[in-house]
């Protein structure tokens, strides 16, 4: 690859003496270079470079009418900034202040006329392996850079598609939620009141001639009653546990407040919940983001710590919102299970992991076995946080709160 591009190198030849540029000429096209062209006109060799777009130039400096280093200066104006194009000196002037002046004007090389041919060859051939290289080089990092383009852009778009399955998710367990509690829980306590209200009329009926007993009829209904008071505490509870409603009645503080309580109680553990510096809503992803991520890990104390004791602390800090669970339980590797849920074993860590990097978040988990877990969670805020007055128009909490 690289010698074809050698063989196909065009070379420019700009030397007032016809004799030079004729030599150079035979030298070149010996060596395997057809594309040669030369000029004695040095006013024309601009525009001769300008269509000809040579790899290489072989420049005389000492030229009639022109100066040399103009020439080169022209030439170089006209080159990309970011290529390298070799310019040549043919000169017999060898004294070095003369090559630290062409040097500093943008030379390559120097040849000095008359030159030896195998000299020529070599040195034209290592300046112009130098330019292929440098723009295959180019090329590849063009290359790159669009690769990386392109994957940062399916990045982004997967993170933008992930955020709205988030909030899918969240519509529809919003909207499971209200169905569970408003319709299905309207209709289970119709009928438990129509029960009750067939037992109490079952208590008066021990006189009167029925095919089955009063007391028959009042326990087949106290059981069916027992099924439904069940049947509707589960209901609360899953209703609840899709999306607790009070999340958008009262806010991330509240609903944490209850939720931390709740499992506490029904874990048996000792818990507290604080909270600092935040006043008002804040944006409604964030507080959904922010008590899945809680509700995770609380409940992985729950089902896996062993813990006697939960802490949770809510705090802000000007422009992010700081989350931070404790809890002094058996603790865990976290490497091992971040490895488990990368297998499909659990989800719990990434799912939190992924919440936290769809709002451009940090999170650490710090456990070891023994050694409890503390999660850190980091949430910058968007500037679209709950206008003033915003928060005044929210239901009043029917919770008491612990903070300052």
């Amino acid at each position: 690859m690289l010698e074809d591009k050698l063989k196909n190198a065009r070379i420019l030849i700009i030397d007032d003496q016809a004799d030079t540029v004729h030599l150079l000429e035979i030298i070149l096209r010996q060596a395997g270079y057809v594309h040669v062209v030369g000029t004695t006109e040095p006013r024309a060799a601009v525009d001769l470079y300008t269509q000809f777009q040579p790899d290489l130039v072989l420049l005389d400096l000492m030229l009639p009418q022109v100066d040399g280093f103009a020439v080169m200066e022209q030439i170089r104006r006209l080159i990309p900034a970011d290529s390298i194009l070799p310019i040549v000196i043919l000169t017999a002037d060898v004294a070095p202040e003369s090559k630290a002046k062409a040097l500093r004007a943008g030379a390559s090389d120097f040849l000095v006329k008359p030159s030896d041919g195998s000299e020529v060859v070599l040195r034209i051939a290592n300046l112009l392996q130098t330019r292929f290289l440098h723009l295959d080089l180019q090329r590849q990092n063009s290359v790159q850079a669009q690769l990386f383009e392109e994957v940062q852009t399916s990045h982004n778009n997967l993170q933008l598609l992930s955020q709205r399955l988030f909030e899918a998710q969240e519509v529809e367990r919003r909207h499971i939620a209200r169905e569970l509690h408003d319709e299905i829980g309207t209709a289970l306590t119709a009928i438990k009141i129509s029960m009750q209200a067939a037992q109490h009329v079952a208590r008066h009926l021990a006189d009167a001639p029925t095919i089955m007993s009063a007391p028959a009829i009042s326990d087949h209904l106290s059981g069916g009653i027992d099924v439904l008071e069940r049947l509707l505490r589960q209901v609360r509870e899953l209703s609840l546990n899709l999306r607790p409603s009070m999340l958008d009645d009262f806010g991330l503080i509240d609903t944490l407040a209850w939720y931390v309580d709740r499992q506490a109680q029904w874990a048996g553990l000792t818990a507290r919940f604080t909270h600092h510096d935040i006043t008002g809503r804040l944006d409604p992803f964030i507080e959904t983001a922010c008590f899945r991520i809680a509700q995770e890990a609380i409940t992985n104390v729950v089902r896996h710590a062993h813990a006697g004791k939960i802490e949770v602390e809510l705090q802000r800090h000007e422009h992010e919102l700081s989350l931070i669970i404790r809890d002094n339980g058996i603790g865990f590797d976290v490497e091992r299970a971040r490895q488990r849920a990368l297998h499909g074993d659990s989800l719990g860590v990434l799912g939190m992991e992924e919440r936290v990097q769809l709002l451009q978040g940090k999170i650490e988990i710090n456990s070891a076995p023994g050694a409890g877990t503390e999660i850190r969670v980091s949430l910058p805020l968007a500037a679209a946080d709950a206008a003033p007055g915003e928060s005044d128009a929210a239901p009043a909490s029917p919770l008491q709160k612990e903070g300052s």
